[in-house]
């Protein structure tokens, strides 16, 4: 975080954004790292709007990274996060999981704004990778995009999070109920 190519903002990310905009700057990598969607309040922070905002704030190569929740035990919520995602105007949209020890296994998605995808990318570098990395290989990387030959057969059921649908925060909140038996 130290590096002066890092830009860090601290804020309302929903505010922030009116301010970067307004400043006319554009960024090649924007990453979202926020809490679950576990609370109403938050749900706008997950919705085609907030992305949509955050699209006019790339390059024209740039990318853009979500955490999306897990894959494993909030299915309909990772995938709406990719499909709302999609609606905010993305020309290449990926999804990516990966088992993290104190969190299980966990997902994110990838987007670009314009010309290749995310896992287009990554193929094309060479395999071995810019940083060192004793752990991280290039073709572990590419295995994170993968999952099970059905995992999206359910995605034209699963709903876009519009701003003020809470939809995503629906999602989120049955998947977690249910783990914790709280509902039938």
């Amino acid at each position: 975080l130290s590096d002066p190519s890092v830009n860090v903002i601290v804020g309302d990310a929903f505010i922030e954004i009116d301010k970067l905009l307004d400043g006319g700057q554009s960024y090649d990598a924007i990453i979202v790292d926020l809490p679950d969607p576990s609370h109403p309040d938050l749900n706008k922070l997950y919705s085609d709007h907030f992305y949509a905002r955050l699209r006019l704030l790339l390059s024209g190569d740039g990318v853009m990274a979500v955490q999306s929740t897990s894959p494993f035990h909030a299915k309909k919520a990772f995938l709406s996060v990719g499909k709302t995602i999609r609606s905010a105007g993305f020309s290449s949209v990926e999804q990516y999981h990966q088992n993290i020890p104190s969190f299980g296994e966990w997902g994110w998605t990838i987007a670009s704004k314009m010309g290749k995808s995310p896992s287009e990318r990554l193929k094309a570098l060479p395999s071995k990778l810019p940083v060192d990395d004793s752990w991280v290989t290039k073709g572990l990387m590419l295995a994170a995009f993968q999952f099970s030959a059905l995992f999206f057969s359910e995605l034209s059921e699963v709903e876009v999070n519009t701003l003020g649908s809470h939809q995503l925060y629906h999602y989120h909140h049955e998947a977690w109920s249910e783990k914790e038996g709280a509902i039938d």
